[in-house]
């Protein structure tokens, strides 16, 4: 296979890439300058006529890139035979300005048609299908030792999305995606083939935040004469709320036999690109990771954001949100199936406790009680004393939303605010006579 040589730099042949007519070399595009994204890159396939602009002075860096099109900057770049003949595709006609590229691609193994004996000249490429192009068109072997998180060996374009980022002609972004399935569009293509050709453009392996790692169990059990799967929490206990920082994995890791169990994903917060693998797609917000297999479940809420940032402002505009996946912020355990000896066995020794009804750690106070048709003890409610902290109904309005004004409960000296969060309900309590935050609870 023919690779660029010093030859390419001196060639004279300009030619449309969708036989539109020539941009002078001279002209700037209306539509591209130096802060535009890989300007280099474009400027470059341009200057050296593997890539063109249009008779409007435009360069279109954001139109999409065919099939079509992605033989022909191929060929270019790699001085293959373009002149237009026949094909084997019933779908690319003779006189098509990318036929000759076509059959040279396809007789070089870089691209192949569909077992239809069509080519879909037409159709978008994706970004894992141009990783496929270049690692087939520039004969690479070098792989990453990592995997982005939305690739798997199963996908066709596995390989060569490692390839082409171990040579530093693709990335990945911080979050640890690649999304091989986004078309590509003219300015990316330039990116990646201009590095393909020339290292002075290729770019550093890209770092990858480590994930977070969820280990759970799904097992198969006999029970009541008859089996039964269960799921179980191994280095999380059921019901914790996460906190992470933006954009980083989450990798769920199943530690049993695997086939009892599906992942759920709710919150706009959070990506589900594969089963095992969840990706925060914001800089903030709140999701919920659920395994479930029908009978049993095990839910994790996360919340993109520093921990200690809301150990100090518990209340914020996020707290609603919060409180509808059963979390009460500012307290470790929410009251989603959460047992009364996972709580004792996390927290130890309780501050004060009254029988198994109650436990205090902290500020923050558990009861428990057991469900309807079930034998275990588990929350039922949960409180944050909030003494001393100052907050007015006001303020808690302009932090969380409006509401109603507070009632006044005569036998408690207190007044009383409520508000909604999906199924549960959370009051803040405020003194008699201050009117100040006493504490807030999920009673629901």
């Amino acid at each position: 296979m023919k690779k660029i040589t010093s030859v390419f730099f001196t060639l004279l042949l300009f030619v449309s890439l969708w036989g539109q007519s020539q941009v002078e070399a001279e002209s700037t595009f209306k539509d591209v300058h130096e802060g535009t994204n890989f300007y280099k890159e474009m400027m470059y396939l341009y200057e050296n006529s593997i890539i063109q602009g249009y008779d409007d002075q435009t360069f279109k860096p954001g139109q999409k890139v065919t099939r079509a099109a992605a033989a022909t900057m191929i060929g270019r770049s790699l001085d293959l035979n373009g002149e237009k003949r026949s094909t084997t595709f019933k779908d690319v006609s003779p006189q098509s300005y990318a036929s000759g590229y076509i059959a040279s691609a396809v007789e070089e193994g870089i691209i192949k048609g569909y077992t239809d004996q069509t080519f879909r000249p037409n159709e978008p490429v994706t970004r894992g299908e141009m990783s496929i192009f270049l690692a087939r068109a520039f004969e690479l072997q070098a792989q990453l030792e990592f995997d982005y998180f939305d690739i798997h060996p199963e996908q066709a374009s596995y390989e060569s999305i490692k390839k082409v980022s171990q040579a530093g002609i693709a990335q990945g972004l911080k979050n640890g995606l690649f999304y091989p399935r986004r078309d590509i569009t003219r300015a990316e293509f330039s990116a990646f083939l201009a590095r393909a050709l020339n290292e002075d453009f290729r770019v550093e392996v890209p770092a990858i935040s480590d994930p977070l790692v969820i280990k759970y169990k799904a097992t198969e059990a006999k029970r009541h004469g008859g089996t039964m799967a269960f799921i179980e929490s191994v280095n999380y206990h059921n019901g914790d709320l996460l906190f992470i920082d933006p954009y980083t994995p989450i990798q769920l890791m199943d530690t049993g036999k695997g086939q009892y169990s599906r992942v759920e994903v709710e919150g706009k917060a959070l990506n589900e690109p594969a089963l095992n693998k969840v990706i925060p797609t914001n800089r903030s917000g709140v999701g919920q990771i659920t395994i479930n297999n029908g009978a049993y479940s095990l839910s994790y809420t996360v919340v993109i954001g520093d921990q200690k940032d809301y150990a100090k402002q518990p209340i914020n505009n996020q707290f609603l949100e919060i409180a509808s996946y059963g979390h009460l912020a500012g307290c470790e355990f929410g009251k989603e199936n959460v047992l009364l000896e996972e709580v004792e066995e996390y927290y130890g020794k309780a501050d004060e406790s009254w029988e198994d009804s109650y436990r205090r750690y902290g500020a923050c106070g558990y009861s428990f009680g057991v469900p309807y048709g079930e034998l275990d003890l588990k929350v039922s409610s949960i409180e944050k004393n909030m003494t001393g902290s100052g907050y007015t109904p006001s303020q808690i309005e302009q932090m969380i939303g409006e509401n109603s004004e507070p009632t006044y409960i005569e036998h408690l000296d207190m007044y009383i605010q409520g508000y909604e969060a999906d199924k549960h309900i959370i009051q803040f309590l405020y003194d008699g006579d201050t009117k100040k935050l006493v504490k807030y609870r999920m009673i629901y």
